[in-house]
C-alpha cells in the first residue's frame, strides 16, 4: 500500500460502505414495508447512515486531492535535485519545515526515496536503488 492512501482508503471505505448501506435501506424499506416496528427503525437508520456516509465520502475527496498534490509536490523537488536542504523545499512549496521533514523521512523509509537527511540536507542516492524494485516474474524466472 502507498504511504499516503490513508485519507484515500478513509473516503473510498465511506463511499463504498455508504452505497452499500443505502442499497441495503432502499431494500429493507420497499421490499418489506410494514414489517415489524423496530425493523423498520432499522432499516431507516441504514438507509439514511448510508446517505451520510455517500455525502462524507464525497466530501473527502477535496482534500484526498490537495493532500496528495502537497506530497507530490514535496517528492518532486526532492527527487529531482542531487542535494537540497529541507528549508528550500520549505519555502518553495510554503509548508512547514517539521511536516516537510516528516514527509521526506516516511518516503525514505518506504523506499520512494532513496538518500538520507543530514541536519537540515537531503542527499538523493541513486546508487542504493534496486534494479528491479519487485521480483522479477515471467517465463525466465530464476529459479529458486
Amino acid at each position: 500500500m502507498s504511504v499516503a492512501t490513508g485519507r484515500s482508503v478513509g473516503m473510498c471505505l465511506a463511499f463504498m460502505f455508504g452505497l452499500m448501506a443505502l442499497f441495503m435501506g432502499l431494500m429493507f424499506t420497499f421490499i418489506f414495508p410494514n414489517f415489524d416496528p423496530i425493523f423498520e427503525i432499522v432499516s431507516a437508520v441504514t438507509l439514511y447512515g448510508g446517505i451520510l456516509l455517500v455525502i462524507l465520502g464525497i466530501a473527502l475527496l477535496p482534500g484526498v486531492r490537495r493532500t496528495n498534490a502537497i506530497t507530490r509536490s514535496i517528492l518532486e523537488i526532492a527527487a529531482v535535485r542531487k542535494e537540497v536542504t529541507i528549508s528550500e523545499i520549505s519555502q518553495e512549496t510554503g509548508l512547514d519545515r517539521e511536516y516537510v521533514r516528516e514527509t521526506i523521512t516516511k518516503y525514505l523509509m518506504s523506499g520512494y526515496l532513496f538518500g538520507y537527511i543530514e541536519g537540515d540536507l537531503f542527499v538523493r542516492d541513486t546508487a542504493g536503488r534496486p534494479r528491479f524494485p519487485h521480483r522479477q516474474r515471467g517465463l525466465f524466472e530464476a529459479g529458486e
